[in-house]
């Protein structure tokens, strides 16, 4: 989800080859998610607040349809947001790219680096009634 028109509209024209990919353009906070939605990439989008809307609205979905969710986080300055809200930080790679120590990939330019978390918030496990 992309608040400003122009930025997802390059964002969509950058996933065109992406058939699983969907851009949106609109308020994160008040955003309702695809029951179908399993993985979701953020660039630091926003502050501690929208976040918390954000999880409210992706809880709302995984009530609706429970599902394994997946989070690629760029430089997670909410991490604890998340954490709080169920997630894990998990795996140190992704797509083949090494990431070193926590998470954290060195760009090639000096004193520049991308801060790379990837979480994930498992379905709940369905409890059955034992057979006597």
């Amino acid at each position: 989800v992309e608040y400003h028109s122009g930025l997802s509209q390059v964002s969509r024209d950058n996933c065109v080859e992406l058939p699983n990919v969907k851009v949106d353009c609109g308020d994160a906070g008040e955003y309702k998610f695809d029951d179908n939605i399993d993985f979701i990439y953020m660039s630091n989008p926003f502050g501690e607040g929208t976040m918390k809307k954000v999880l409210k609205k992706l809880d709302e979905s995984l009530k609706r349809k429970p599902r394994n969710i997946c989070v690629l986080y760029k430089n997670p300055v909410c991490e604890d947001v998340l954490l709080k809200n169920g997630f894990k930080a998990v795996g140190k790679k992704w797509e083949g790219v090494d990431l070193e120590r926590d998470g954290t990939w060195y760009n090639h330019e000096p004193a520049h680096y991308l801060h790379w978390t990837y979480y994930q918030k498992k379905a709940p496990v369905k409890k059955t009634k034992e057979v006597t």
